[in-house]
């Protein structure tokens, strides 16, 4: 048998072809070092220097970052003997190590520096990263007209700006209020090709020829040749306008800072909290820096992209909206909420109304999903048809039981009458016959249930059952009629030996007593004449006193005698009398009183009486073929277990107005 179970089911959608609208594509590639340039190079030798330092010409450094390569140029050149002018931000400190063995540096503090670089009388270069104040991997070469405008911006805050000031010796430095500038040292001019600018400033990016580096931000609005821009979830509605128009959009953490050139012109931005320094690219710059901006790149932005070309191992995807990259997922095993079907037989073929997106990023999406089915509400109880029903085959039962034992009773009522009466041998075995039919109509019906054959059947057996009851009630009363015949027989004969023998008693009595009669009257005459003697005598008498005493204790002597003699005589008349009649009685038969049938049966157990006459109410409806019916407010249910009972069940629901149902811990 199948039980009734929810039905776990999973369904599965291949998602190859789906197309992603955007996406950041991240592929591995294996790291190749940054080709060295003649203007730009990645991570320089910090101790390297144009030329040897002249011990006569200053040199001008200035501290951008803590970790920058041009606190070893100031200490290089320091310890060369140089002059050495010293840029640093206001949150730097010197100590006697850092400055040990360097005589001549004068270091001014200001509250920010723009750029980490150094400035000698062989040249100029900066220190580049894309974040202020951290990392500086790069290193450019400024042309003499950006070193001078690169001396001239630092002279203005070396004298200007300055808040105080130490100088290197023997001693340890002290920090102290920063003297006097000797001079005044005018502002750099606002277009000279390294200045500062307001922190807020941003690229120009107009051209399309341009490729741009961003650390950040909003993408640009015109179109480009090739745009860098960091991967995330933001602003892929721009970038995928700025593919269509023709933007090749790519991404890897050069750790550049923002730049824009078109291989002839161009600019930096360095990073900064109140300034930002910008420095106008010359033309071999600006083509050293476009070719750097050419080279593949482990990010690239793409649209309309098919889900399965992406799918290698390696491969990652940040899609709009998303918080991280992540690769192609194959499978995302998706749970939903259980499916309750209102009929058993939609259970097969249920599903969800709506199948809810996979995520974007998977190649297989695998819904499961668990079908239960409709189940019988937890308060419902038995349908009260059943109690009925149930009434019905407690009465069918008892009957039937009261019929066992009534025929067992029989079978043990004609064994004593067999073994009590031999006359009545041929009439036990006609009883046997009728018992032995009774009893095998009465197996068929101990086999059926009238609850299982239905209303119309259910009458039908009751009838039977009825019907076998009176002919067990009649095989009882052939029984009695038998055994009382027989005792009215027995009866008969007992009473007739009885009758005779007291006739030949009384007959062979009868002689005897009348010579006892006689006798006894022979004596009372014989005693009523001595006593008439005695009182003759006694009047007669003149005799003493003795002698009267002597006559009067002989005449109560016979007194006496005849009084008992009398008696006697009475009584032999008597007897005399009851043994003539008797001797002369006709025979006169007394039947015997009719005993009650016992309702006692085989050893000693009650056996009901009169079961016909005890009737009960067959329902108008068949139980259920399977199942079990229930209901609750008014409403059936029919309660099925199994699958086989499917179709029967749907029948029988149907025929009883109720609604079929698993069990309630289905």
């Amino acid at each position: 048998m199948s039980t009734i179970v929810p039905l776990a089911k999973t369904h599965v959608e291949e998602r190859h072809d789906e197309r992603l609208a955007t996406a950041w594509i991240r592929t591995e590639r294996a790291a190749a070092p940054a080709p060295a340039g003649r203007w730009l190079t990645h991570e320089g030798d910090p101790t390297h220097r144009f030329a040897a330092p002249d011990p006569e010409g200053p040199v001008l450094i200035m501290l951008g970052s803590s970790g920058s390569p041009a606190m070893a140029e100031l200490v290089a050149h320091g310890r060369s003997g140089a002059r050495v002018y010293a840029l640093a931000p206001s949150w730097w400190e010197p100590t006697a190590v850092a400055l040990k063995g360097c005589p001549r540096v004068l270091v001014r503090r200001v509250d920010e520096v723009p750029v980490s670089a150094v400035h000698t009388m062989h040249g100029a270069r900066v220190w580049m990263g894309s974040t202020f104040g951290g990392a500086t991997p790069w290193n450019l070469r400024l042309d003499d007209e950006q070193a001078a405008a690169l001396r001239q911006l630092f002279l203005r805050a070396f004298w200007h700006d300055a808040i105080d000031e130490a100088w290197s010796g023997a001693n340890p430095p002290r920090m102290r209020a920063a003297a006097a500038r000797p001079f005044d040292v005018p502002s750099p001019s606002a277009d000279a090709v390294v200045r500062l600018v307001e922190a807020s400033t941003t690229l120009e990016v107009t051209r399309p020829e341009q490729r741009v580096h961003l650390d950040g931000g909003t993408p640009p609005d015109a179109r480009l040749r090739r745009l860098w821009i960091p991967p995330s979830g933001a602003h892929h509605p721009k970038l995928a306008r700025l593919v269509r128009e023709g933007t090749t959009i790519v991404w890897d953490d050069l750790g550049l800072p923002d730049l824009a050139t078109d291989g002839r012109s161009g600019a930096i931005l360095l990073p900064g909290a109140r300034d930002r320094l910008r420095i106008e690219l010359s033309p071999p710059q600006a083509a050293e820096l476009a070719a750097r901006l050419d080279e593949p790149t482990a990010w690239a932005f793409g649209i309309d992209l098919r889900l399965g070309d992406h799918a290698s191992k390696g491969t990652a995807l940040w899609i709009d909206g998303a918080e991280t990259a992540r690769a192609i997922e194959p499978e995302q095993v998706i749970d939903l909420a259980d499916i309750v079907v209102p009929e058993l037989r939609d259970m097969d073929g249920a599903l969800p109304k709506a199948w809810p997106p996979a995520h974007p990023l998977s190649l297989t999406a695998r819904y499961r999903f668990t079908v239960c089915p409709p189940r019988v509400p937890a308060k419902a109880k038995e349908d009260p048809l059943l109690g009925r029903w149930r009434q019905v085959d407690e009465h069918w039962a008892s009957r039937v039981q009261a019929l066992e034992q009534a025929l067992a009773a029989a079978d043990d009522h004609r064994g004593q009458l067999a073994s009590t009466f031999s006359r009545l041998v041929g009439a036990l075995v006609g009883l046997g016959r009728t018992h032995g039919g009774l009893q095998s109509e009465l197996s068929d019906l101990a086999a059926q249930r009238p609850s299982r054959a239905g209303p119309a059947e259910a009458r039908d057996l009751l009838q039977r059952l009825v019907e076998l009851d009176g002919g067990v009630s009649r095989l009882r009363s052939e029984q009695d009629d038998a055994e009382h015949e027989a005792r009215v027989e027995d009866e008969r004969a007992r009473q007739e030996a009885a009758w005779n023998a007291r006739v030949e008693q009384a007959r062979r009595e009868l002689p005897a007593k009348r010579a006892e009669l006689d006798d006894a009257e022979a004596r009372r005459t014989t005693l009523r004449g001595e006593r008439d003697e005695a009182e003759r005598a006694l009047g007669a008498s003149d005799g003493g006193k003795q002698v009267r005493k002597d006559l009067r204790a002989r005449l109560r002597k016979h007194s006496d005698e005849l009084d008992r003699l009398d008696r006697r005589i009475r009584k032999i008349g008597d007897e005399l009398t009851a043994c003539e009649q008797q001797a002369n009685e006709r025979f006169s038969f007394l039947p015997p009183p009719r005993s009650k049938p016992s309702p006692k049966g085989r050893g000693g157990r009650f056996v009901p009486t009169a079961t016909a006459g005890s009737t009960i109410t067959v329902p108008d409806e068949a139980l259920p073929e399977v199942g079990t019916l229930m209901s609750l407010k008014g409403q059936r249910y029919l309660v099925i277990d199994t699958w086989e009972h499917l179709e029967l069940g749907e029948r029988a629901a149907q025929r009883l107005s109720a609604r079929l149902r698993a069990p309630e811990d289905a």
